[in-house]
Parts: structure tokens; sequence; C-alpha cells
């Protein structure tokens, strides 16, 4: 019932849709890992996080499901759809990244959007059954996940607000890592696809990747694990750029 409601858009009451969002992701955050198998959520799901007119409550909820699924491995033809995988590189794009003047400002509920579109990035690089994280690794221009997870290493933001977590995600932990952690591990990810680019762009990239990690192991803002995602990221620039 929940997934229909999500599925009707703006037939329903935005705080029905809401709360309907709300619903499914708590029921599968609990162990409910049966829905997964369900079709129309899957589809409710990804529609909800790609739909503009939708609140920023059913974007992360939505969201929040759809990186439980990415961590089961499942809804794979779904998460690597061309919809989906550009829909998340422009909210990541459009949350961190200022062309111009000064840095964008975020809300309450921004912070928690992209903390966990960043969680999602990362748990889709894990995913063994799609192609979703090469595909957004291919992303460029204002759908750069990349250039998205660069800025956000330089925004203070990503360590003031460390413990800035949804109810849903407990305390932070090497499963549930902070959005820093994850942004920090994708973009691990994304070295690793530049490295088999070969070429000038990937060589680019790899050196944007490198000051801006060189720079955030320099700080002393870094938590335990934090720390050895940068230095593991920095490492890995190192053997490319052959520093």
């Amino acid at each position: 019932m929940a997934a229909a409601i999500i599925r009707t858009g703006e037939g329903s009451p935005s705080k029905l849709r809401d709360l309907s969002a709300e619903m499914l992701a708590n029921a599968i955050n609990r162990g409910g890992h049966v829905i997964l198998m369900l079709e129309p959520c899957m589809v409710s799901c990804a529609g909800a996080f790609c739909m503009d007119q939708d609140g920023l409550t059913t974007v992360h909820d939505a969201c929040a499901v759809l990186c439980i699924a990415a961590r089961r491995e499942a809804w794979g033809s779904c998460l690597e759809l061309r919809l989906v995988v550009e829909c998340l590189g422009i909210r990541l794009f459009q949350l961190c990244c200022s062309l111009n003047g000064p840095e964008v400002k975020r809300t309450y509920g921004e912070e928690l959007l992209v903390a966990k579109m960043f969680e999602l990035v990362w748990r889709l690089r894990q995913h063994r059954h799609c192609s979703a994280f090469d595909k957004l690794c291919e992303l460029d221009g204002h759908k750069c996940i990349l250039t998205a997870a660069i800025s956000y290493l330089y925004d203070a933001r990503a360590t003031d607000h460390r413990d800035l977590r949804h109810y849903r995600d407990g305390p932070i932990c090497d499963l549930r890592p902070s959005a820093l952690d994850c942004c920090l591990r994708m973009m691990e990810g994304m070295v690793l696809f530049d490295i088999k680019r070969n070429d000038a762009i990937g060589r680019s990239r790899v050196s944007r990747v490198a000051d801006a990690s060189r720079g955030l192991c320099a700080s002393q803002a870094l938590s335990g694990s934090e720390r050895l995602s940068c230095e593991v990221l920095l490492v890995t620039t190192k053997g490319v750029m052959g520093h």
C-alpha cells in the first residue's frame, strides 16, 4: 500500500507520500528485506528519488531504500537506469557545488540527503550485479559526481556535521560510516576507474583528487576511520601520479 501511495505522484497529498516513504524505509531497515523482492516497491522508490516535486523527506527516504537495495545487491537493473544515475549526479552536484559566488548553503534536510547520496554511491561501488557505479564515474559537467565529492572534501561542514545523522542510521560505525567516509571510499573507486581509462581526462581527475585528499589528510579534523579512508585514497592516487 505504501508503494502504491508513493507511485500515485501528485494524486496523493505530500504528507501522505512522506509518511508512506518513511514507513517503507523503516520496514526494510528493520529487516523486511522481502520487500526488496516486490517490483512495485522498486519502481516507487526509484521514481520518488527522481521526481522533482517530492519533498526532501520523501526523496531522502527513497534514497535510503535504494541504499539498502544496493547493499543487498538487489534492484541492479533499476539502479543502473540512466534516469536514476543522472538524477543522483545532478542532485549531488547542485547540493555540493557553487559555480559562482559563495559556497552552497544547505539546510538540515539537505545535509542528510547529501550524506545518504554519498552512501548510495559507495554502496553502488560494491554492487556486483549492476553497472551503476561505472556510469556514475562517467558523468561530467553539472552531473559530475567527482566534482561534487571534491567540493565536499574542501567543505568544512563535512567534518563539522559529522554527527548529523538520521535516526535510522544510528551511531557512526564501519558498516554505517559518516558521509565524509562514504565520500572518500567512493572516490577511491573512481580513482581506480580512472586508472583503467588511462587517458588525459582520467589523469586530470586523479590529480584533482590527490590535491583534495592531501589537504584533508594534513588536517586534524578526521576521525580514525575517515583518516584511514583518506590515506588509502591518497596512496591510490600516488600510484597513478607516480609520486
